[in-house]
Formats: structure tokens, C-alpha cells, sequence
């Protein structure tokens, strides 16, 4: 149902064929057991434009701080940024950012 609408899908995957039901779905390929690089990325985007919903986050979630503090790399010095992923996962920090 949601193949005929205006939905984008994006396959993030090793394998090309996990969404062969959806031939327009784009495929992002991705090194095994790379997601959760490719995820704290996408926070650090998230995070760092103030894309997040802090009062949201406040009111239902336990520890956002120290996620924070991870994923801007206060905490360990690394900031887990598109371009830190890229070489983890292979997925370019642009594509990251993109999405």
C-alpha cells in the first residue's frame, strides 16, 4: 500500500534484495554489523542542528544526556559524526548526511 503512495524507501543493507518487493527503493549498501555507526551518526546530524525534540525527551526518556555526551564525543573524545562513520561502514558521510 505504501509502495503506491509518495513513501521513499531506503534499504540500508548488505544485501540488495531485502526489499525486492519495492523496485524503487533505493539501496544504501552497508559493511555487516555497521548499523549502529551509521545510527549515532545520524544522531550527531540530529542532535547537533537541534533537530530533536529536547521537551519530548525531557518528559519520556531516562539518560538522553549521556547519549548526548557520547554521540558529540564529550564524553570519549570522538565525535560520532558522518565522516567518522563512513570508514566504519562504507556509507559516504554525504549519503549520511542526506538521509
Amino acid at each position: 500500500m505504501a509502495a503506491a503512495g509518495r513513501t521513499r524507501f531506503v534499504n540500508i543493507s548488505p544485501a540488495r534484495d531485502d526489499l525486492d518487493g519495492v523496485p524503487q527503493a533505493e539501496w544504501i549498501p552497508i559493511r555487516p554489523g555497521t548499523d549502529t555507526a551509521l545510527m549515532l551518526a545520524l544522531a550527531h546530524v540530529l542532535i547537533s542542528e537541534q533537530r530533536h525534540d529536547s521537551a519530548f525527551l525531557a518528559r519520556h526518556t531516562v539518560g538522553f544526556e549521556v547519549v548526548r555526551d557520547y554521540v558529540l564525543g564529550v564524553s570519549d573524545g570522538v565525535p560520532k559524526t558522518p565522516q567518522w562513520q563512513a570508514s566504519l561502514t562504507g556509507v559516504p558521510a554525504h549519503t549520511a548526511l542526506a538521509l
